[in-house]
C-alpha cells in the first residue's frame, strides 16, 4: 500500500467532466532541509506530491512529444532526466530528488545510471552549480568547491559541540538520526566523491569535515531550550524526590535545589564561577531501585549522557567525561578509598571546568564541566572527610525507591528551566549548609584514632570541668591505655580528628593548638 493505489470496484465509476484544473506555479522557493523535531513522514509526503506531480508532467509533455523510442530503456532514462529537472526547477535538493526518483523507478534503472542522470540533470540546471563552474583560479579551488557542494546535497551535517565530533544524516525527507562521521564513512564518503568525477583525496573530505564550515549543534542546548515555558505550574521535581521513601525532612528541598543544579550546570557553560558540588548519596541496602532511579533522572533523548561506569583511579578519563557526560552516579560508593574522597574527588565536585588534552591534541585545553555527580550505596558508614560531607545529600532509605510511573521529561526539565530563568538559586546557602553537615554525621566513618580518644576523652564545656591538652599530650594518655597500637605517626591523623570533633573547644598557643577536653 506504501508505493501502490486502489482502483475502484464500481461497475460505473463516476467521472466528474466539470473538473476545474489547478494549475500549480514551478517558480516555487527551494524548499528548506527538513528540520530536527519535525514529522519527516509529512516532509517526505510533500515531496512525493512535488514528484508525481513532476512523473505527470512529463508524461503528458512524451505523449504530446510522440517520439519513436528504439527501445524501452531509452524511454525511461529520458523520462527520469526530465522528472529530475522538474525537481531541480522546484527547489529540491539533489538528494531529495533522488530518493524520490529511485523509489518509483519502475524502469528498473541501476541505481549508478539513477544518479548519473539526476547529477547531470542538476549540473545543467541549477543555478548554484553554473556559478560555481564559472569560479576562475586554479583547478584545484574548483573541485574542492564542487566536493563541498556534492556532500552537502547528498547528506547534512552538523557539528556536536558536546562529543566533539561531526555527525551527518541523508539530505532528504526519509531520514533517521543523525550519526558520527568515524573513519569509514569518512572513506565511504570520499570514494563517492571520487567516483561522481570530483578529483580530490580523502584529507580534502577530511578538511572539510573537521572545518568550521559545519554548523554547531548542542543537543543540551536543544532539549533544554525546546522546554522553556512549557511548565504548567505542577511541582513535578519534588513529585520525584518523592518517589523515594526517607525519614529525612529535608530530602525533597535538598533534592529540588540539587536538580536545578544538575540543570544550571548544563546550560551554564563558561559563566559559572563553581561547579555543582553536592551530591545526593542514596544509602540502602541491595534491591532498592537505587541505580535504575539515578539513570532515570535522564531523559531518552540525552541518554547517551549518563554512566555509572566511572573508575576514580583514571584522572584523564574522569576529567573527560565531566565535560562529555550530564550525570555520573557513583555506583557502590562505599568502594571509593578515604584518600580519594579526601582529594581527588573533593576537587572534582568544585570544578567549574576541566583542563585535558584532547586525544590527538597538541596542548592542553579548556572545556566546561557539563557533569553532575550522584552516588549509592549499601553501607552507612562511608564519609571519611568530616570538613568534606557538606558536598554529599545523605538520604538513608526506608523502602524501595518507585520506579514504576512514567515521568513526564518535559514538564520536570520545563520546570527547572523556568526556575532558574526567574532567579531561583541552585546551590546551598551557609545555613543549609550547616545541616546537611549535622545530618551526615550519622555517616562518617569513625576511624580508629577517633574511637580511642572517645573512650578515653569527651568534649569539656568549660575550662573549670576540664583541661586544655595538645594533640601530644593527648596521644601520650591514649597510649598508656591502649599500648604499642598506637604509632607515633598517628599524632598527625590525631590532630585532624580533634578539629572536627562536634563541641570540642580549642585554642592556640604559642607552642600549638590546645584542646578543651576531660577524661571519661
Amino acid at each position: 500500500m506504501a508505493s501502490n493505489f486502489m482502483l475502484t470496484l464500481d461497475a460505473s465509476p463516476y467521472y466528474n467532466s466539470k473538473a476545474v484544473a489547478m494549475r500549480i506555479s514551478q517558480n516555487m522557493k527551494k524548499v528548506a532541509s527538513a528540520p530536527k523535531n519535525v514529522d519527516d513522514l509529512k516532509t517526505y509526503d510533500d515531496y512525493e506530491f512535488l514528484y508525481r506531480k513532476a512523473a505527470e508532467e512529463t508524461k503528458e509533455e512524451m505523449k504530446k512529444a510522440n517520439i519513436s523510442w528504439q527501445n524501452d530503456e531509452d524511454q525511461f532514462l529520458a523520462g527520469f532526466s526530465a522528472i529530475a529537472i522538474k525537481l531541480c526547477n522546484m527547489g529540491l535538493s539533489e538528494e531529495e530528488a533522488f530518493i524520490h526518483i529511485r523509489r518509483n523507478n519502475w524502469g528498473h534503472v541501476t541505481e549508478e545510471k539513477l544518479r548519473q542522470i539526476v547529477g547531470t540533470a542538476y549540473d545543467t540546471h541549477s543555478k548554484d552549480r553554473k556559478t560555481e563552474k564559472s569560479v576562475s583560479g586554479r583547478k584545484g579551488r574548483a573541485e574542492i568547491l564542487q566536493m563541498i557542494r556534492y556532500l552537502e546535497s547528498r547528506y547534512q551535517f552538523r557539528y556536536n559541540t558536546v562529543m566533539k565530533y561531526t555527525e551527518y544524516r541523508p539530505n532528504n525527507s526519509w531520514v533517521g538520526d543523525f550519526r558520527p562521521v568515524d573513519a569509514r564513512v569518512q572513506k565511504s564518503m570520499t570514494l563517492d566523491v571520487q567516483i561522481a568525477d570530483i578529483h580530490v583525496s580523502i584529507k580534502d573530505v577530511r578538511n572539510f569535515l573537521e572545518s568550521d564550515r559545519i554548523r554547531n549543534y548542542s543537543p543540551i542546548e536543544s532539549y533544554l531550550y525546546d522546554c522553556l515555558g512549557k511548565w504548567d505550574g505542577k511541582d513535578r521535581i519534588r513529585a520525584l524526590a518523592r518517589t523515594v521513601p526517607t525519614n529525612n525532612p529535608h530530602w525533597e528541598d535538598w533534592f529540588y535545589t540539587w536538580f536545578l543544579g544538575m540543570v544550571d550546570q548544563w546550560r551554564g557553560m563558561y559563566r559559572r564561577q563553581y561547579g555543582n558540588s553536592t551530591m545526593p548519596l542514596l544509602i540502602s541496602k541491595q534491591g532498592y531501585n537505587k541505580s535504575t532511579f539515578c539513570r532515570r533522572l535522564i531523559p531518552t533523548e540525552l541518554s547517551w549522557g549518563f554512566t555509572d561506569n566511572m573508575i576514580l583511579s583514571e584522572k584523564r578519563q574522569v576529567l573527560q567525561a565531566m565535560s562529555q557526560f550530564l550525570l555520573i552516579n557513583l555506583d557502590e560508593f562505599n568502594q571509593i578509598s578515604p584518600q580519594v574522597q579526601q582529594g581527588f574527588l573533593k576537587n572534582l565536585l568544585q570544578l567549574p571546568t576541566v583542563k585535558i588534552k584532547p586525544p590527538y591534541g597538541s596542548h592542553v585545553q579548556e572545556f566546561p564541566r557539563l557533569a553532575s555527580f550522584i552516588a549509592t550505596s549499601n553501607m552507612t558508614d562511608i564519609l571519611s572527610d568530616p570538613s568534606g560531607n557538606r558536598r554529599f545529600l545523605g538520604v538513608e532509605l526506608t523502602g524501595p525507591i518507585d520506579v514504576s510511573g512514567r515521568l513526564n521529561y518535559e514538564q520536570l526539565y520545563a520546570q527547572a528551566m523556568q526556575a532558574l530563568e526567574h532567579g531561583e538559586k541552585s546551590y546551598f546557602d551557609a545555613k543549609e549548609t550547616a545541616i546537611i553537615m549535622q545530618h551526615n554525621r550519622q555517616f562518617e566513618q569513625i576511624s580508629p584514632i577517633k574511637q580511642c580518644f572517645l573512650q578515653v576523652f569527651e568534649p569539656a564545656s568549660t575550662p573549670e570541668n576540664g583541661e586544655y591538652l595538645m594533640a601530644a599530650a593527648i596521644f601520650d594518655i591514649l597510649k598508656q591505655k591502649f599500648g604499642s597500637s598506637l604509632q607515633v605517626s598517628s599524632i598527625q591523623k590525631l590532630g585532624r580528628e580533634l578539629q572536627n570533633i562536634e563541641g570540642l573547644k580549642n585554642r592556640r598557643t604559642r607552642f600549638g593548638t590546645e584542646y578543651l577536653v576531660v577524661r571519661k
